[in-house]
């Protein structure tokens, strides 16, 4: 947007009663809400539609039993990584990943996710 646009923008918001700006406001919270509801249906749809290609993915890089949870509209991958692979293999995974969804990720073994935070991921986590 042009500086001329904020302005005008911003000259109009200033105009507005306290009422007008609380509408507003909800209003504007409300069409974020609606936006990670797609932004989450949309990822879901990906990652559905390249379950085929994740798995191979995966298996190049000695990870199995992999899961997933969309949490906070952030997509976390969780595997288990054969014995004789490293973090390098992890990284590596994570990276295709990004690359085949188009949107960020994270990749976890349970082990590395912390205490608190494991039973509940584990248990929205969702087998692909």
């Amino acid at each position: 947007m042009s500086h001329s646009v904020l302005t005008n923008i911003l000259e109009q918001l200033d105009s507005l009663s306290l009422d007008e700006k609380q509408i507003l406001s909800k209003h504007l919270a409300s069409l974020n809400d609606e936006n990670q509801a797609l932004s989450y249906l949309s990822k879901l749809k990906m990652i559905e539609s390249k379950k085929t290609d994740i798995l191979k993915i995966s298996k190049n890089y000695g990870a199995s039993n992999f899961r997933y949870c969309i949490e906070d509209n952030e997509v976390i991958f969780i595997v288990d990584l054969a014995k004789n692979r490293s973090l390098l293999d992890l990284g590596g995974l994570l990276e295709s990943l990004r690359e085949l969804l188009s949107f960020d990720v994270v990749v976890f073994t349970e082990k590395m996710i912390k205490e608190p935070y494991r039973e509940l991921i584990i248990n929205n986590a969702v087998n692909l």
